[in-house]
């Protein structure tokens, strides 16, 4: 899939479809519709009207995931904590307990010396909560010293 595929598609799931995303815009639905369109070689969506749609769309992750896959990178979200000293801390033990949960899960999986498709989506999806964790907690610290 290609950046234009993907715009073209964000654009057409959303509520209204192109017609209320044009509106939201400022543009006209004709001239939204033409650069959306993947096989269009004269009409070009630009960098800011991408933003533009991700930003009314709500799809910011969709986009931010493909360019983090072109670089066989992921994007991680990074959960809302508690602002405060107790936000901190409980974001910081949050951060430990997830650590120690993949610890667990790894040993019942690795137990027969090997991990199968199933075990190992499930320790991803735990270590993506785990660094999301290990991010807010970061946050939290930046939040702070500034």
């Amino acid at each position: 899939m290609t950046i234009r595929h993907l715009a073209y598609r964000i654009a057409h799931s959303y509520p209204g479809s192109v017609n209320r995303l044009a509106a939201e815009m400022g543009k006209g639905v004709q001239v939204l519709t033409n650069k959306l369109n993947p096989n269009s070689e004269t009409h070009h969506l630009t960098v800011d009207e991408l933003q533009m749609i991700a930003d009314f769309t709500g799809r910011n992750l969709e986009v931010a995931d493909f360019f983090a896959q072109k670089a066989d990178a992921v994007v991680v979200p990074i959960p809302e904590i508690e602002q405060g000293d107790m936000g901190l801390l409980d974001a910081y033990l949050a951060a430990d307990v997830e650590r120690g949960m993949i610890s667990q899960r790894f040993m019942r999986a690795y137990a027969d010396g090997r991990i199968d498709p199933q075990e190992f989506e499930e320790i991803k999806i735990q270590t993506f909560s785990a660094i999301a964790k290990q991010l807010a907690w970061l946050a939290e610290i930046e939040r702070v010293v500034k």
